[in-house]
């Protein structure tokens, strides 16, 4: 499988949603987010990475708080489900 990041930030532009599934292959998924300003998640209840294409932000997994930026890898733990983006901007490609 190859996803090119500008064809499915293209195919994430045409639709209303800050998220587009671009694949599944049984318990995975993958989804390219885009969240305008603020990151309205809930908690998941299933392991989650976050690769950041644009954009920075401060990221909380449990008690620990890391700055983020392009090209950084996230990692949030199902079980640590209290995750959560604290600030975040997006630089459409």
């Amino acid at each position: 499988m190859h996803l090119p990041i500008d064809k499915s930030i293209s195919a994430l532009s045409k639709q209303s949603s800050p998220f587009i599934k671009l694949f599944t292959h049984g318990s995975l998924n993958i989804e390219l987010y885009a969240p305008h300003l603020v990151d309205d998640q809930k908690p998941h209840t299933r392991d989650e990475v976050y690769i950041i294409v644009s954009g920075s932000g401060r990221f909380r997994n449990g008690d620990q708080i890391v700055d983020f930026g392009p090209k950084d890898f996230l990692f949030a733990c199902e079980v640590n489900i209290s995750f959560l983006i604290l600030q975040m901007t997006f630089v459409p490609g």
